[in-house]
């Protein structure tokens, strides 16, 4: 690192100064599809400017460890596509592999007729998305410590104990992550009862970390 701080006299501030200076520069409103493919879909935030991560080697990778630290990666349920692990962007893959921080954006609609059908025959954005993405966290996701666990339910009249079959994948992340209720959004009669029963889910998830 030497040589680079000879060139550049901006790494020869202290790395709390710089990382207030990526703060300052990070931008407040989100980002979407920062990568072509999934499983992130948005971060919470935009990185700091390209020059100034295109200064040197160093600083890029500074940065990008940084921002992957301090930013929310959002996933969110795809019901149309089955994506596969070869088709994570590489710098997808880093992000996921620095993230401490990552939202869970379940999409559901369980009409009346599902309820009652075998489990392995509902949609794969039901009853394999959310594996799929436990399970690349639990192989990459060496930093994460927070999960955010959002839900927009456009189902009605369904019971809460079927709707917690989606979640079960979530129980292999309980030793890792610590996890919270993110944003709600269901039909008006449902949507306070929808976010109570999220809430005692993940706080049973959390208590039995210990």
């Amino acid at each position: 690192m030497a040589s680079y701080i000879a060139a550049s006299p901006f790494l020869g501030l202290p790395r709390e100064l710089r990382y207030e200076i990526y703060e300052y520069l990070c931008g407040t409103e989100p980002r979407s599809y920062p990568f072509k493919a999934p499983p992130i879909a948005s971060f919470d935030q935009t990185p700091p400017p390209t020059n100034l991560q295109l200064t040197c080697r160093y600083i890029y990778e500074e940065i990008r460890t940084y921002f992957h630290g301090r930013v929310t990666l959002r996933f969110v349920t795809r019901s149309f596509s089955q994506e596969t692990r070869n088709h994570i962007h590489s710098l997808a893959l880093t992000a996921i592999r620095q993230a401490k921080k990552v939202e869970l954006v379940l999409v559901w609609d369980i009409p009346l007729g599902l309820v009652e059908t075998e489990w392995g025959k509902w949609p794969w954005a039901m009853n394999g998305w959310l594996d799929e993405q436990v399970s690349l966290l639990l192989d990459e996701g060496k930093n994460l410590e927070s999960v955010v666990v959002s839900i927009r339910d456009v189902s009605e009249n369904v019971d809460w104990e079927k709707k917690t079959m989606i979640l079960k994948p979530l129980s292999k992340l309980k030793a890792r992550v610590r996890f919270q209720s993110g944003e709600i959004t269901a039909a008006d009669r449902e949507e306070e009862a929808l976010r109570g029963h999220l809430g005692k889910y993940l706080r049973d998830l959390n208590k039995r970390r210990y």
